[in-house]
């Protein structure tokens, strides 16, 4: 009998852009940024939405509650986030900065809070691939 395993493709992209955002956090001379204040954190803002978003999405088959995966990829981003000042702050015309963290942060957050307040549930299927009565089909009917 051959079993088949699901392969969760949002653990290869959290993977895959954790890695970008090191390899671009490890340059000693950072790209220029446009220059109104606060550019760089509003991209580390973006940057770390987006990854917390990868890791949330990736532990959707974990059978436990929305509110503990929101939890587990909210602190996976946010201790990237500090793990990768501390390696700044080793890297030759890179400094860590307490305010990157906080954008990482708050970043992360919000577009948890978004993904959770308005990502539509999928339908669900019973084992013979009729949709099954959830909630979310009765209230919209």
């Amino acid at each position: 009998m051959l079993i088949k395993e699901k392969i969760n493709i949002y653990w290869f992209f959290s993977v895959l852009y954790a890695g970008i955002i090191f390899f671009l956090s490890s340059d000693p001379l950072p790209t220029e940024m446009p220059s109104f204040t606060f550019s760089d954190k509003i991209a580390h803002f973006i940057q770390f939405g987006i990854l917390a978003s990868f890791i949330y999405l990736a532990f959707r088959d974990i059978n436990t509650s929305k509110n503990k995966r929101v939890a587990l990829a909210f602190i996976i981003a946010l201790l990237y986030g500090v793990s990768l000042e501390i390696h700044q702050y080793f890297i030759p015309g890179r400094s860590a900065d307490i305010l990157d963290v906080m954008a990482y942060g708050i970043g992360a957050f919000f577009f948890l809070l978004i993904m959770t307040t308005f990502r539509r549930q999928p339908p669900s299927f019973d084992s013979y691939g009729e949709p099954r009565e959830t909630e979310y089909s009765s209230q919209n009917e």
